[in-house]
């Protein structure tokens, strides 16, 4: 659960100086990243889930440094939610059902193309050395 939600970025919570552990990020959007770095505590954790509009956007490196933050990204991936909304609540074992390619250590690189191209329908590509 969280403790905070900030729903307008370009405030700041009232989090009394320490910052939050963990910011999300779901908008993509260069203010909204901007807050979640502004809202993260020294040696926080910063995700970016959102998707950006544009091929660049910019945020403080100098702060994000200065916290020692780590920034993390999520690749989504918008056809898999009610393939796993379905597992919500089943068993463990059905999560493995997720798993549609499964290659060698030797085709390392084919997982990575398949991964990478939607056309292969792959949902979660798996290395087993």
């Amino acid at each position: 659960y969280a403790d905070r939600v900030m729903l307008d970025s370009g405030s700041s919570p009232d989090i009394a100086g320490l910052g939050v552990d963990v910011a999300f990020d779901a908008a993509g959007a260069e203010r909204s990243v901007g807050g979640c770095i502004n809202a993260a505590g020294p040696g926080g954790r910063v995700v970016l889930v959102g998707i950006p509009t544009h091929d660049r956007i910019s945020y403080n490196p100098h702060l994000a440094r200065t916290k020692e933050l780590a920034i993390y990204n999520v690749r989504r991936e918008n056809r898999a939610f009610d393939l796993a909304a379905s597992y919500q609540g089943g068993p463990l074992k059905r999560l493995t059902e997720i798993v549609t390619h499964r290659y060698t250590l030797e085709g390392t690189q084919q997982a990575f193309e398949t991964a990478a191209d939607y056309s292969t329908g792959a949902l979660k590509v798996v290395v087993a050395p």
